[in-house]
């Protein structure tokens, strides 16, 4: 079990607010647990990092990596998280806003994939 520490419920509920137009267009498609029957979390906070996207059930974190992932400084606070994120036992997976918008499918695609490997 991961300790939710550092952040409020109400500091949560902020970040649900602004969400961008990928992050809103793949919970539209996780929501509700239509991948699978797998129940995710949106703006979960684990520890002091909060993630876009958890499955408690299988220790899975979905990230969406804005245009600004690019930078060098990015990649390296990205970097950290993950391996933060992975010593606290979470699969880290993570697309870009592009990926996102411009092949829905095929992101859904590889989190079943990853969904189905876990469960089996």
């Amino acid at each position: 079990m991961l300790i939710n520490e550092g952040y409020s419920n109400e500091n949560v509920s902020d970040l649900n607010i602004h969400m961008n137009v990928a992050e809103t267009y793949l919970w539209s498609k996780l929501n509700d647990q239509q991948v699978l029957d797998i129940e995710f979390q949106r703006r979960h906070p684990i520890d002091n990092i909060v993630v876009d996207f958890y499955s408690e059930s299988l220790g899975l974190v979905i990230e969406i990596d804005c245009s600004h992932y690019f930078e060098l400084e990015q990649r390296s606070k990205d970097a950290e998280r993950t391996a933060a994120l992975q010593h606290k036992g979470c699969k880290v997976i993570r697309f870009t806003n592009a990926d996102v918008l411009g092949d829905i499918d095929g992101v859904i695609a590889e989190i079943e994939s990853i969904v189905q490997r876990s469960v089996n």
